[in-house]
């Protein structure tokens, strides 16, 4: 389904506007951990107002001060709220675990 492995039989035709998220054990490999969750967001999202984006963070358990901490410092419970906010504003229609 997430196009890493071919069928041996048959074949898949996912729909032209499928949005997949997925959640792996390397999840880090999506984060800046130079930058903080909020400057991480504000370059993903760059039309998002701020404060919407600090809210938005809020519902996902980052809130504070490890909103403005650098990812590096933050621990792998913390970033795997980072990746699930950013998850969460994609969209997607299945989410992969």
């Amino acid at each position: 389904m997430s196009g890493e492995l071919q069928p041996s039989l048959g074949d898949i035709r996912p729909h032209g506007h499928l949005k997949m998220g997925r959640f792996t054990q390397h999840f880090v490999d999506v984060l800046d951990l130079d930058l903080t969750p909020l400057e991480f967001f504000e370059r993903e999202y760059p039309n998002d107002p701020r404060e919407e984006q600090r809210k938005y963070l809020g519902r996902f358990g980052v809130s504070g001060k490890m909103q403005v901490q650098k990812m590096e410092e933050l621990s792998d419970g913390q970033k795997s709220r980072v990746v699930f906010a950013k998850l969460g504003r994609d969209v997607p229609h299945i989410l992969l675990l």
